[in-house]
């Protein structure tokens, strides 16, 4: 079993090192490590040109027209193993939103906000029931693009809800691919201390809480509307703020509803073309 990047995989498939009388291709988050280059897009080409096999694997991609687009023979759907989520658009940036969007879901629930559904079948009603809860930690998570410097999202949210008239009743913590790499055991020190005192908390992150983590006893996420797009300029790279995408927004969401149900909010930086959808509309 050979684990490698998207980098090595391209350079493999280039100089023909896979055999497919022996070789099996799985791809992790396909959603992202497709999407991520064309050199991804040619090295898969190329395997199946040769007949390598290749799986892939998503939590969140768009099921649809798989089968049409990348000439799959299975798709295999475990819809099964994900909770309800409901989704709301909060209308509003997450700078102006935040404050009273937290002190009303996490802080103290107001079921009379926009932020709950107001439905009364069966999956709504299991939903609201799941993130009210009691007796138990509860999470929210927030994310954001850029975490560097004092102006960055990730402090401008923290210090807005340090500030907060309710700040005393929650714990804030902040994580991103630097933490990640240099301290992600303190991190998970300090949220299983909170889980273990059963407090409400906020994580503030970047997209690297995107792919495979898990957190427990989370209720609410909520994710701007925009992401970093890598563009080209000649031999340089330049990271430009764009929409989010479709699938990048799914995997967002999708942090939620993976013990209990949850819900999720989408608040409007750079206005989305989903942004405008009802709850009816992204619910559907």
């Amino acid at each position: 079993i050979v684990f490698c990047t998207t980098g090595i995989f391209d350079i493999y498939a280039r100089l023909g090192r896979f055999n497919p009388d022996i070789d099996h291709i799985i791809i992790d988050e396909a959603h992202v490590c497709i999407e991520a280059s064309e050199n991804m897009e040619l090295a898969i080409a190329i395997c199946r040109e040769n007949g390598i096999l290749i799986d892939y694997l998503s939590a969140t991609v768009d099921t649809a027209n798989l089968k049409e687009t990348l000439k799959v023979s299975h798709v295999v759907r475990a819809i099964e193993e994900r909770k309800p989520i409901w989704i709301h658009n909060v209308g509003a940036s997450m700078e102006e939103s935040i404050v009273d969007l937290v002190g009303k879901t996490l802080v103290k629930p107001d079921l009379t906000s926009p932020y709950f559904p107001k439905a009364k079948n069966e999956t709504t009603m299991q939903i609201v029931s799941d993130v009210l809860q009691k007796d138990r930690a509860k999470g929210f998570l927030v994310m954001v693009n850029s975490f560097k410097g004092e102006n960055s999202d990730a402090n401008k949210i923290a210090r807005l809800l340090q500030n907060a008239p309710y700040s005393k009743d929650i714990e804030i913590l902040l994580l991103a691919g630097e933490i990640v790499r240099k301290s992600k055991k303190d991190f998970d020190s300090r949220l299983k201390k909170i889980l273990e005192e059963k407090r409400k908390f906020v994580i503030i992150a970047t997209s690297v809480v995107e792919m495979g983590i898990t957190f427990k006893n989370l209720d609410f996420v909520a994710t701007m509307d925009s992401g970093y797009n890598q563009i080209s300029i000649g031999d340089t790279d330049l990271a430009d703020i764009d929409a989010l995408g479709a699938n990048a927004l799914r995997q967002r969401i999708g942090r939620a509803g993976r013990e209990q149900s949850g819900i999720a909010y989408i608040t409007k930086e750079v206005g989305a073309s989903y942004t405008n959808l009802s709850d009816h509309d992204l619910n559907s």
